[in-house]
Order: C-alpha cells, then structure tokens, then sequence
C-alpha cells in the first residue's frame, strides 16, 4: 500500500515517509491536513463481487473537538514519496490544490474513539455505485485508476479537529483494507479432446483460486479413481491443457475441484 499526509500550510513538503497520517484542522486553526491511501488489490479476482470493505484506522492521538470524516476516492494518481499539497508527484500539479477529488462522492463516517484504538470504516455495498464498495468494484476491474481514497475532515473550518492515525511505516498501527468478496464458480468442463503423437490431450477450464484433482481409472465400473497431478490455485481464470501417454489398455481421466 501507500500513504501519505499533505498539509496547506508546507504546501510543497512530503510527508510520505513518516509514522503518522493526519486530516483535519490543527487547534490553533493554522494546519489543515489531508490524508492519502492507496492499497494494492491486484490479488482479488477480477470477476469478483464485492460484498464488504472495512478500512481500519488506529488512532495516535484525539483532537479537542470530534468531526465527522470523508473518504473520496481520488481521480490522479500520486506517489507517495513525492506527494504535496500542490502537486500529486514531482513536477506534476494537482489540478485543485490539495488533491484531485469531488466532496459529492465521498463516505461519510463518524469518529468517537480515543487514542490507541481502531476505526473501522465500513461499507456492506447498502448504496449500489456509491461507497467504498462500488470504489473498489470500480478498482479491480479499472486497475489503471485506482488512485486510492483521500480522508478529509467535514466540516474542515472547524480548528481542533485533526486527528493522527497510524501510516504504515507504523508497525502494529498500519492501515487496514479488508475486501470479502464472492466469485462465480463454473465446475472444470473437458474439451477438445484429441490424440497428438501417441498421447491423449484434453483442455478444461480453471477459475481462480481453485485447486484440482487429475484423476484416472481403467475401470469405470469401480470407484477406484487415482491422483495423478495436482494444480494449485491460480489467481486468474484460464485454460488448461494436459497430456498423457497413451497405454495399451483403457484409461479414464477426470477434472475435480476442492
């Protein structure tokens, strides 16, 4: 993942590398801070449906005054190392200051807890196409755009309200995401079968993170059915294909799933 604060106040200063994510407005009104996130989805399926996202904060420290928080997701990208409140990487502004985000597509959570303990940013997708349910849908099949979700507070005029989380240079304090999700299963189908230089092909189906069972018998009359490969989970959907040496007497192969 990656994350970082930017700050009005230090317009052109990086605070991609420290131990802490700020948002909100500092106590004497002179600081107001964003906080960036960006996770790594590439390992959900892209035919995933995704059913609940929870981000989980810890917090450092609490503010005087109690705010309510937005996550928007951003539309540039940014790097982490090199992102400021003016520009999303070195040499590249943002196109509004402060990051490049619309208020009107963001979720809206309260924060009550006080230092040491984790919020947790929920979304059971109750809004079809809004919320960090439909973000993340949006993600893994638009991978180029995910820019990952920006934390402001609401209101942001109001002084005292900047609460510190822990980043993920923080061990034990990181930021979170967890994505349950669902996969459509289509059972391993055989197809084109054929016989090529004494062995006997076939090609069936896999779907991601499914093993497999190659199994073979001479009799189908028996339940006596032999492991003779295993495929572990792949993380995309695709095609296998197998051959075997043909042997003088009947054999009989078979695709399981676990």
């Amino acid at each position: 993942m990656a994350d970082a604060t930017i700050r009005q106040d230090m317009p052109d200063n990086n605070y991609g590398t420290i131990t802490s994510l700020t948002s909100g407005l500092s106590s004497d009104g002179s600081s107001l801070a964003r906080a960036l996130l960006k996770f790594d989805l590439s390992g959900i399926p892209t035919n995933a449906t995704i059913t609940n996202i929870t981000l989980s904060l810890t917090e450092l420290t609490q503010p005087s005054v109690q705010s309510t928080f937005l996550l928007s997701p951003l539309l540039a990208n940014w790097i982490e190392t090199q992102v400021t409140w003016n520009d999303s990487a070195s040499g590249a502004a943002w196109s509004d200051s402060g990051g490049d985000f619309s208020f009107d597509s963001a979720a809206e959570f309260f924060i009550t807890h006080g230092p040491g303990t984790t919020n947790q940013f929920t979304d059971d997708g109750e809004f079809p196409g809004y919320g960090l349910v439909a973000d993340v849908q949006f993600w893994i099949t638009n991978s180029a755009q995910n820019f990952g979700w920006i934390l402001t507070a609401r209101p942001e005029d109001t002084a005292g309200n900047a609460y510190q989380f822990g980043s993920r240079e923080n061990p034990g304090f990181q930021p979170v995401l967890t994505v349950e999700y669902t996969v459509p299963f289509a059972p391993p189908k055989i197809s084109s079968a054929s016989i090529t230089n004494g062995q006997f092909c076939f090609t069936f189906n896999i779907e991601p993170f499914h093993g497999y069972l190659i199994q073979t018998t001479s009799d189908l009359t028996n339940t006596n059915w032999g492991t003779i490969l295993v495929l572990d989970p792949a993380s995309t959907p695709q095609e296998a294909t197998l051959c075997f040496t043909l042997t003088p007497t009947n054999q009989f192969y078979r695709v399981r799933s676990d």
